[in-house]
């Protein structure tokens, strides 16, 4: 079964507007502790570190019929599939994103 094109752009514009939205954060220079923009920042990169995980889930499933469970499966089975194993770095930057939602939740 092919990618569902309209799907896989939908996530690519996600990826874009944020990335935009946090290159203005960054260059307000405004980005200090407890700050609402660092609060910004953060939401933005967990914004897109799942429009890029939807992104994979959705290539793996369609394209080559590999189901995951959930982001950091589709991370794992993506560098295992297309990579061979050679991003060790994206993997633990998906694993510092898990954390920061775990201490988000502890502080309510």
């Amino acid at each position: 079964m092919k990618a569902d094109q309209i799907r896989i752009k939908s996530h690519l514009n996600d990826i874009k507007k944020n990335s935009r939205e946090l290159q203005q954060l960054i260059d307000k220079n405004e980005l200090k502790p407890d700050s609402l923009a660092m609060k910004a920042a953060k939401y933005l990169l967990i914004e897109l570190a799942e429009a890029m995980a939807n992104t994979i889930q959705h290539i793996l499933a369609k394209e080559m019929g590999i189901i995951v469970s959930g982001y950091i499966d589709s991370i794992v089975k993506a560098n295992r599939t297309y990579f061979q194993g050679s991003l060790p770095k994206l993997e633990f930057r998906v694993c510092l994103n898990q954390n920061y939602k775990l201490n988000q939740y502890e502080k309510i």
